[in-house]
């Protein structure tokens, strides 16, 4: 993979998987191959098979919340994440995630003409991430859109 050899890493992976159905190793080769390949299907089932097998691994969690956000079920992202931040506020990825999935629920938001649920979607997330620039950018958008360019203009 890190040699841009994407698709015989994903073969390799599932060849690994084949053999050894629990190797840790090869779901998290599976699960970042087949997103580097846009294989969303199979993304999922890694992702949901590791989280099954390592339901304590903090990398499972974060791509099934991955996985909920690409199908556009956010609530269920959030509140994955939500429960691991309880636990690991300042875990990066987790924070990450949870931020990247804010960020594209409250772009729905926007999009969907509802800017004040978009404010308060990014400022959950802001409470973790309060220095995350591309949320401070879609906050700024949602107020925009509610003609607060004041607001716009001190958040972006």
């Amino acid at each position: 993979m890190q040699d841009g050899a994407t698709n015989r890493a994903y073969y390799e992976a599932q060849r690994l998987l084949e053999v050894n159905p629990d190797s840790d190793l090869g779901l998290r080769y599976a699960i970042n191959a087949a997103a580097l390949l846009g294989k969303s299907e199979e993304f999922e089932h890694y992702a949901q098979i590791g989280a099954e097998k390592y339901p304590n691994d903090l990398f499972y969690k974060v791509k099934i919340a991955q996985s909920l956000d690409e199908k556009g079920e956010y609530d269920e992202s959030l509140e994955l994440l939500r429960g691991q931040l309880e636990d690991y506020p300042d875990n990066p990825d987790v924070t990450g995630a949870y931020a990247a999935s804010s960020e594209m629920y409250a772009l729905d938001l926007i999009r969907d003409n509802d800017p004040e649920a978009a404010v308060a979607v990014v400022d959950s997330a802001l409470v973790f991430d309060e220095n995350n620039n591309s949320l401070l950018y879609t906050k700024g958008l949602a107020y925009e859109k509610m003609h607060r360019l004041d607001s716009a203009y001190i958040t972006s």
